[in-house]
């Protein structure tokens, strides 16, 4: 790296809904089993424990609810969620079908986002990390959708300044074409199907025709999915490098060298 260099820089980690320490780093507090609740949690990534009153929540609604709520809230909202009633319920108009999310499904995408410690500081120092996190959240907003992005959460008592920004991978899927049913037999006459009464004989109007039943169409609707394999695959990935160093452009950054094959060090890794 040339002096003078900055790059943006953009990881993801894939959460399951039993991805405990990856929320128990991002969220600074894990479940304590003896006392029944949620205590706080330090990774040892902290370098500086004065600095820790300076994380914060950076989105709305996971400032009253929590990050692991604010994305079960956004599952439930499409009609996701952790367990199956066990019976088939009947669906109310305007209420959305409830689906089971399996153990081991992806309920959320999380990236850091940052560039190296001199520049996040400077940032700080400026008064120019605000600005910069307004960027970065438009970028994802824009990218996966206002709703998906559900937390987005600033540290700042690590080695460099960055933030764990949270996307739920909900998708949408148009309906199928109808199939067209025919509508006459082989012989050539027409299909029809006929009203009839409760012991099943059919119906006739005054003048002693048998009549037509009407068609009746179920209405297709756009069907949610939550699948981080409609969003995460190579291409995708690399659009989101390209992507996300444009809208930090302004800020100086630019992007790393596109195949580059310097690997990322694993946080246990680094720590040691």
């Amino acid at each position: 790296m040339a002096k003078g260099d900055r790059f943006v820089v953009l990881t993801m980690d894939k959460q399951t809904g039993n991805a405990g320490g990856l929320s128990a780093h991002i969220d600074r507090e894990v479940y304590d089993a003896n006392l029944d609740r949620m205590v706080t949690f330090r990774p040892k990534s902290v370098r500086d424990d004065s600095r820790t009153a300076l994380n914060r929540e950076c989105i709305e609604g996971a400032k009253k609810v929590g990050r692991t709520q604010a994305i079960w809230n956004r599952l439930k909202e499409e009609g996701f969620s952790r367990e199956s009633s066990g019976k088939k319920k009947i669906v109310t108009k305007g209420e959305k079908k409830t689906r089971k999310i399996k153990d081991d499904a992806v309920i959320a995408l999380c990236f850091i986002c940052s560039s190296d410690e001199e520049t996040m500081k400077q940032f700080e120092k400026e008064g120019r990390l605000d600005d910069w996190i307004d960027s970065t959240l438009g970028w994802f907003k824009q990218e996966f959708g206002d709703k998906n992005v559900v937390s987005a959460v600033l540290h700042m008592d690590e080695t460099t300044p960055h933030l764990h920004v949270t996307v739920v991978p909900i998708t949408y899927e148009e309906p199928k074409p109808r199939k067209e049913k025919p509508k006459f037999d082989e012989r050539g006459k027409p299909l029809r199907k006929y009203e009839t009464d409760e012991n099943g004989n059919i119906i006739l109007d005054e003048s002693g025709r048998a009549i037509v039943k009407k068609r009746t169409y179920k209405k297709q609707e756009v069907t949610a999915r939550l699948s981080a394999k409609d969003i995460c695959n190579p291409v995708a990935m690399e659009r989101w490098q390209t992507g996300y160093a444009k809208a930090m452009a302004p800020f100086g950054l630019r992007r790393g060298i596109a195949g580059s094959k310097q690997k990322r060090v694993p946080p246990a890794e680094w720590n040691l």
